[in-house]
């Protein structure tokens, strides 16, 4: 049946590019804007209340003035990035399908032919075009209209979104290609448009937004990720009935409500495990993750959805876990790939500051937030109406045990470690060969860490260099990977050829150990186990290995703001101002080039130290001086 409506969409695409109208077009003509009207989707405040929220805050409005100027002018955030390359001024156009990075231009197709027509892996990331079309800068806009109520800034809005609907016809593109991306967009158009209901230009546009917004929700219901072990992407699917469906009841039915609702129930308990972590391993994903589960749930309250108990458990550990992993500048350390993607962002700000969803998600378990003067200062008022501050008090050490991630903070440093294996779980989309490694920050300054992702569908080799064991502190076994890539394809950047055995991970008095097995390419068993012993200013890291034939190595990624001075052989130290930790262990030290990336498509080259071993046991110890 999917298959037939398919073939109905890509004869409609075909015959609205030869007549300009299809029987989809003929439908919406009879929709009836006075009829249909818009309900406040993710307003938790009055439009005069943000409106004086706004005024009476001077840096807030500062902020806001300054960057809407920006936009003004083509000057877009995308990718936590300010981008002034997608506008043609000469055509008067948006460059919608366009990755700016690799100057490579989408082709015009039926959107099921979109990865057909444009190969990923051959030099350019399809992830960008959608970044683009997310409209995340429709944000400004819409803040400084309530500033002001100025005309211009509702109408820029529009002209934004009207030159998507034109550059990029219903089912046309790359750009319809994922529903995730769908829902997004669809979020940023309604949140943008809502704020600016009272202007001039939203009166004139009200019926194309009906429009829009329909073609959208039958986009993503003829197009649900939920066929092979539902991801993020299908939580974006949801996000986007969710927004329609609230902003229109009229235009859709009970069952399609009630679906939505349904489906949200069922993913919330199975996304996030039972100790609060998103199922795939990775604390950029917690983040957006946990943003797509807020602004999903913020408009289906308001068709009748009622967070129950369990939903609420798991979403304040989900905020819980987060916290606990943030240093005192509220900056968490990356595990696995980093997305630098979100739902609604207002400024530019550290890629690693994860407030904004806690702000969102905690208030819907909690009745409470994260961070008061954040919530201002991101626009956040905007959807939460709490003024309490939600308190949470970490333990010095503590075990996540469904995820199998290890938490030790001290006044002094901290240290994040995973055995996490996330194709146990569901798949390993995101995860990377990081088994039984660590990350450390001395004064939230990190020292060892975790290089993250530049970059997904580019470049395979690229995606692979950060995904390799070698960019991980953790130890190979004659130069194994914990998982073995695939054969070359699209699958091969979010996949693995080989699984591995469960690992294990457990705490005891200051101590952290873990333990993974895994096979070589000929199937022959390996064992790499470590403990981790944590005192006031000293950490004890013991190794062993089974297996080996050789040798072992041992990767100790360091931070690109960090000086290393070798000592001897066996003995190196890494310096930031005032702070600097002494290392030594029986490993023989040496350095190889590294990468690491800020956040996505910002990488830049760094240094990996790496200890050699022909012995089954090593350690070493970090002192820290500071």
């Amino acid at each position: 049946m999917k298959k037939n409506n398919h073939l109905i969409d890509k004869f409609n695409y075909h015959l609205k590019r030869i007549l300009g109208l299809s029987f989809h077009d003929c439908h919406l003509l009879f929709i009836n804007p006075k009829k249909n009207s818009c309900l406040n989707v993710y307003l938790a405040n009055s439009l005069e209340d943000i409106s004086l929220m706004l005024n009476s805050e001077k840096s807030l409005k500062e902020k806001v003035l300054d960057m809407v100027e920006l936009t003004l002018n083509n000057k877009f955030l995308i990718l936590n990035k300010i981008r002034d390359d997608v506008y043609d001024v000469k055509n008067k156009h948006y460059i919608w399908n366009y990755d700016f990075y690799a100057s490579y231009k989408f082709k015009d197709c039926f959107y099921l032919d979109a990865r057909k027509v444009n190969v990923p892996g051959t030099g350019f990331d399809i992830k960008v075009p959608w970044e683009i079309s997310r409209m995340e800068y429709l944000f400004s806009l819409a803040m400084a209209f309530r500033i002001n109520k100025e005309e211009k800034y509702a109408s820029k809005i529009f002209e934004i979104v009207n030159d998507f609907r034109k550059e990029n016809p219903y089912n046309s593109g790359v750009n319809w290609d994922i529903s995730m991306e769908v829902g997004i967009r669809l979020a940023n158009i309604i949140l943008a448009t809502e704020l600016v209901q009272d202007s001039k230009a939203y009166l004139k546009n009200r019926k194309a937004l009906i429009r829009l917004t329909y073609e959208h929700v039958v986009h993503i219901k003829k197009n649900l990720e939920n066929k092979r072990n539902p991801n993020n992407h299908y939580l974006g699917d949801l996000l986007g009935l969710a927004v329609g469906y609230a902003s229109y009841p009229y235009l859709f039915n009970k069952k399609d409500i009630d679906f939505v609702i349904n489906e949200t129930h069922k993913e919330i308990k199975r996304q996030i495990l039972p100790d609060g972590v998103d199922f795939e391993g990775s604390t950029s994903y917690q983040r957006l993750t946990g943003e797509i589960i807020a602004f999903t749930l913020i408009p289906l309250l308001k068709l009748g959805f009622k967070v129950d108990e369990q939903e609420k458990e798991l979403i304040k550990k989900m905020c819980e876990f987060t916290i606990n992993i943030m240093d005192g500048n509220h900056l968490v350390s990356k595990l696995a790939d980093n997305d630098s993607g979100r739902v609604f962002q207002l400024f530019l700000e550290n890629d690693s500051n994860h407030s904004f969803y806690l702000n969102a998600l905690l208030p819907l378990a909690t009745n409470q937030m994260f961070d008061y003067q954040y919530l201002i200062n991101s626009g956040g008022f905007i959807f939460v109406s709490s003024k309490d501050e939600y308190k949470y008090e970490a333990k010095e050490l503590s075990l996540y045990e469904h995820s199998k991630i290890a938490v030790y903070k001290n006044d002094l440093y901290s240290l994040l470690f995973t055995a996490s294996i996330p194709e146990i779980n569901q798949m390993p989309g995101h995860a990377h060969n990081d088994i039984l490694s660590f990350v450390l920050k001395i004064n939230n300054k990190e020292f060892i860490t975790d290089p993250g992702t530049g970059e997904y569908t580019s470049s395979e080799e690229k995606r692979n260099l950060f995904r390799t064991i070698k960019n991980h502190s953790t130890v190979s076994i004659d130069d194994n990977e914990q998982r073995i890539f695939p054969p070359s394809s699209f699958d091969s950047m979010f996949d693995w050829e080989t699984k591995l055995n469960e690992s294990k991970i457990k705490i005891g008095n200051k101590t952290i150990s873990g333990e993974i097995n895994y096979f070589d390419e000929d199937k022959n068993s390996l064992k790499h186990s470590r403990e981790i012993r944590l005192s006031e200013k000293e950490i004890s890291i013991i190794d062993r290995v089974s297996g080996m034939k050789n040798n072992c190595k041992l990767y100790l990624p360091i931070h690109p703001e960090i000086k290393i001075e070798i000592i001897d052989e066996h003995t190196f130290r890494l310096k930031s101002k005032n702070i600097e930790a002494t290392i030594k262990g029986t490993w023989s030290f040496s350095l190889t080039k590294g990468v690491y990336a800020y956040q996505y498509k910002d990488y830049v080259d760094s240094v990996v130290v790496v200890g050699y071993s022909e012995k089954e046991e090593n350690s070493f110890q970090i002192m820290i001086n500071g």
